[in-house]
């Protein structure tokens, strides 16, 4: 999966308002690529500066990661967000067991970023043993 440019929900049908775009990417959302212990990716909200930037950002962004267990139950997946102070977060997460049809899924304020959820269909960590 390639980075993806996603705009605040509300924006996407106005094409002119670039000033309220998120990016998101990173080598995290590209699992199927990278095998790592702990994964990460970037949410850059690009209307934001460090003069505009107000510590309550890190409670408008949710991040949320979903997938079946082996025994048919949610996976434990521990998730950190880290704020850089100037409008961008470096997402940490964690799988800690086989996960199946896993989904990420990325929140402004309560709505899903467009272009979320990243969703993998099949095995997602430790399917051949490998970490």
């Amino acid at each position: 999966m390639s980075d993806k440019k996603c705009c605040v929900p509300g924006c996407a049908d106005n094409k002119d308002q670039t000033q309220n775009t998120i990016h998101i990417h990173g080598p995290g959302l590209n699992p199927q690529d990278i095998i790592m212990p702990a994964r990460y990716f970037f949410v850059n909200f690009t209307f934001i500066t460090e003069k505009s930037y107000t510590p309550d950002l890190i409670n408008d962004l949710a991040v949320e990661i979903n997938g079946s267990s082996r025994k048919n139950r949610d996976c434990r997946v521990w998730v950190n967000k880290l704020d850089r102070k100037d409008g961008s977060f470096i997402v940490r997460y964690k799988v800690y067991e086989t996960c199946y049809d896993v989904s990420i899924n990325v929140y402004y304020k309560s709505k899903q970023v467009q272009g979320s959820p990243y969703k993998y269909a099949g095995c997602y960590n430790f399917c051949n043993n490998i970490l």
